[in-house]
């Protein structure tokens, strides 16, 4: 079995030195097959293994926010400028005014369309908002 393979069955990453001189011998003196060793290996390095696989989910977990946020930028690029005040509604809070920083969307106007936001009727923003998600031509 490669290093590959078992980490492939097991879900962790492992060091080479680590594997080649611990986990292969092991293996090798072993007289199971390659999935049975890795369940075995598995379940005596139970917490090892929910770790990284906390740590994967928390990974992808980013992963999907960045690629909403990039998402979010490509539409408020193709926005016209007076617009924009409904995004500055949506992501007024700081941590997602800095989310917003931390993929290259520039939100230094922002006041102002907060301000401008405060003049409008709620019905005028929900309109801007459906409209903008595409579920009013």
């Amino acid at each position: 079995m490669t290093k590959q393979e078992f980490e492939n069955r097991v879900k962790v990453q492992v060091t080479d030195q680590e594997y080649y001189s611990v986990i292969e011998p092991m293996y090798m003196n072993s007289d199971v097959d390659k999935d049975e060793f890795c369940a075995m290996w598995r379940k005596m390095n139970h917490k090892r293994v929910k770790a990284c696989l906390a740590d994967q989910l928390k990974c992808k977990q980013e992963q999907e926010r960045k690629d909403r946020l990039f998402d979010l930028k490509w539409k408020i690029e193709c926005l016209p400028a007076e617009k924009k005040h409904t995004f500055a509604v949506l992501y007024c809070t700081e941590k997602q005014m800095q989310d917003l920083k931390d993929v290259g969307i520039e939100t230094e106007g922002w006041n102002k369309w907060l301000q401008i936001h405060e003049q409008k009727s709620l019905s005028d923003i929900h309109y801007d908002l459906l409209k903008f998600f595409g579920q009013i031509r």
